[in-house]
């Protein structure tokens, strides 16, 4: 998924000069930047940061990493500003921007740590958040906790995680026939298709819930989960649902490209977006993911936490539930599918439409602009 490097494609895309330095697999790609549907980005690839390498290899990352930013430090022009995205990259930036004048620092994040809970990265995150000169967060309470637990000087500017519009554009929708192909199904106009992007089991997410819910709705009801690449965490997904009694009704997809992840969102029916209410990071959500959907005319049924809730309600995207509670999300599901099929067409021009009219990232887009002529400008 882009969203963590929205922030630069924009910018490039606004007539910024940009570049990029993280992780990748520069085989996989053009090693001297990537193409999006808003325009070129030049980048730097810094070899390949995977979370289940070996200790001693991601330190040797980080420590490649500090090298090349540093290299880049010291061949900046006047007036660059280091634009840091998120905690992975904070253990370098302390390091390699050390005497960088706090005005042309610039510091966001849209995966605010959970205090106490990952005290290693919130070591390093603290320090880069507080000699920047402005810090920008994608959730507006997430915001106000980091400025107290940081002790930063002003609250984050709130930038939502969100798809640009001409982005969701670009995509040419999969139609329902060929995605119940792809997923080895016989066409049936009755069925429900439920999409869950990415893994099942993973850290923040409610597996057992949605499984138990799957289990109350009628068989017509399938759930298909994207990212799946054979790690652990499908493996135990996989495990679970053959233990429910659920594996004719539940779909695995490997990891997309992205593009072709959202024509295939287009084509399902619904999608979930629910996170326990294990920390402030899931209780104050701001997904990337909820633009996706909405943006391909997906209702979603959501956490009913403050952030997820009042922006369902507001827009009229689909239906709150308890995800703690299996029957409740049953419910909501059940809301959306009921529907008539005139009804679910009708409904998703509207969705496209609230999209590109509240929620599409062009909308906080000339904040970051501002944000970074400032500290160009050294303000």
């Amino acid at each position: 998924a882009p969203h963590h490097h929205m922030a630069a494609v924009c910018l490039a895309h606004a007539g910024f000069r940009v570049r990029c330095l993280l992780s990748g697999r520069p085989e996989h790609a053009d090693p001297t930047g990537f193409d999006t549907p808003l325009g070129r980005v030049e980048a730097e690839f810094v070899g390949t940061l995977d979370w289940q390498q070996g200790t001693a290899r991601k330190l040797l990352w980080h420590l490649r990493y500090c090298l090349e930013l540093l290299r880049r430090r010291l061949k900046a022009r006047p007036g660059t500003v280091f634009y840091v995205q998120g905690h992975v990259a904070c253990p370098a930036a302390w390091v390699a921007l050390a005497g960088v004048p706090r005005a042309r620092r610039v510091y966001q994040t849209q995966d605010y740590l959970e205090p106490g809970s990952h005290p290693v990265w919130a070591f390093f995150e603290r320090r880069v958040a507080r000699a920047a000169g402005q810090v920008l967060c994608n959730e507006g309470n997430r915001a106000r906790f980091m400025a107290s637990n940081y002790r930063l000087r002003t609250t984050p500017a709130t930038v939502p995680t969100a798809l640009p519009g001409a982005w969701v554009e670009s995509v040419a929708p999969l139609g329902r026939g060929e995605l119940e192909a792809r997923l080895g199904l016989a066409p049936d106009p009755e069925r429900v298709l439920i999409l869950h992007q990415g893994p099942l089991v993973h850290p923040g997410r409610c597996a057992r819930e949605i499984l138990a819910a799957l289990a109350l709705l009628p068989e017509r009801y399938t759930l298909t989960l994207t990212g799946n690449s054979g790690n652990h965490w499908t493996r135990e997904a996989r495990a679970m649902v053959e233990a429910a009694g659920l594996g004719a009704r539940v779909h695995f997809l490997g990891v997309l490209p992205y593009q072709d992840l959202l024509a295939q969102t287009a084509a399902f029916d619904l999608g979930l977006l629910l996170y326990p209410n294990d920390g402030i990071g899931n209780f104050y959500q701001a997904p990337g993911r909820l633009t996706e959907y909405v943006g391909c005319g997906l209702p979603v049924v959501t956490s009913n936490f403050p952030g997820l809730e009042l922006l369902t309600l507001k827009h009229g995207l689909g239906r709150n539930c308890d995800p703690a509670d299996p029957a409740d999300i049953a419910r909501a599901i059940s809301a959306l599918g009921e529907r008539p099929a005139r009804e679910r067409a009708g409904e998703r021009e509207r969705l496209r439409g609230v999209f590109q009219r509240e929620l599409r990232y062009e909308i906080a887009a000339p904040q970051v602009e501002r944000i970074v002529e400032a500290a160009a400008a050294g303000a």
